[in-house]
């Protein structure tokens, strides 16, 4: 087994946690399951589905990988997550990721009934699809429930900040989409990085009836699904951590009036002079 992990970037640069991540990655694989291998790449690009569109096809045309690991250069993840995702053997397996944003609505919600802070922050931070994405089933009773088999749960969609496909999964995209395969690309994709072999076009973006585009995620997701009958699942029980840029606004008024032991007295020195 070897994996490709392909890193698409902007602008040349990758968190240190990503960073981290995937050195952490290699050494624990080594170690601990040596004949898995793997190899890095990386791609700095302006618009990323053209970039992943350039992996794949490296990958497709290197006979000795087996997995692709789209890994974006803001994620941070453990090793664990890598071999969750190949035990878990499934052609298209991914993660469903935590937005750059919080809902502080629900972060007090969340601190109402979790005492631990971390745990409402992580309960109350937006999550790619989220639940839109879920695929429900009947429980024993007739009520829909959502079931995690090895901490994944099938979805009908997926980010690809981190996605892993597998080569059969590519080999059923170009046998079910044959149009989106082109055996002998331009130039300007050869000096992109695809030196041989054909160039496969899986997370193009789609133009929707109204004129809006299709995210290449979304995309990516209907085309296996649809055309390829192929199934969807996201790993919940890891934690993975998107790095981005926090505003922190400070009121310290308001964080002493919320300190239960805390007695905070407001007056106006107007109201003193005149007394």
């Amino acid at each position: 087994m070897k994996v490709m992990i392909a890193v698409p970037t902007y602008g040349e640069m990758i968190n240190s946690g990503c960073h981290e991540s995937i050195v952490e990655t290699i050494q624990f694989f080594h170690k601990e399951f040596p004949h898995i291998e793997f190899t890095v790449q990386v791609q700095s690009m302006s618009f990323p589905p053209t970039a992943r569109n350039f992996f794949i096809s490296q990958f497709i045309e290197d006979e000795s990988l087996t997995h692709i690991f789209y890994v974006d250069s803001d994620m941070a993840f453990r090793p664990g997550l890598v071999a969750k995702m190949l035990a878990f053997s499934q052609p298209v397996v991914g993660v469903i990721c935590p937005q750059k944003a919080i809902d502080f609505e629900a972060f007090r919600r969340a601190v109402e009934g979790q005492p631990a802070a971390g745990q409402a922050r992580i309960a109350a931070v937006g999550y790619e699809h989220g639940d839109e994405a879920l695929v429900w089933r009947a429980g024993a009773d007739g009520k829909p429930e959502i079931e995690v088999v090895d901490g994944f749960v099938r979805v009908n969609r997926l980010g690809t900040a981190l996605l892993m496909i597998s080569r059969a999964a590519t080999e059923r995209m170009i046998a079910a989409m044959p149009e989106l395969w082109i055996a002998d690309p331009a130039e300007w994709v050869r000096a992109g990085g695809v030196k041989s072999g054909g160039l496969l076009q899986c997370f193009n973006t789609i133009a929707s009836s109204d004129g809006a585009q299709i995210g290449s995620d979304v995309a990516f997701s209907r085309r296996w699904i649809e055309a390829c009958g192929g199934e969807l699942w996201a790993n919940v029980d890891e934690v993975v951590i998107r790095t981005g840029t926090d505003n922190y606004c400070g009121h310290y008024l308001t964080k002493l009036s919320a300190i239960g032991n805390a007695r905070v007295k407001i007056v106006s020195s107007s109201d003193e002079a005149e007394a």
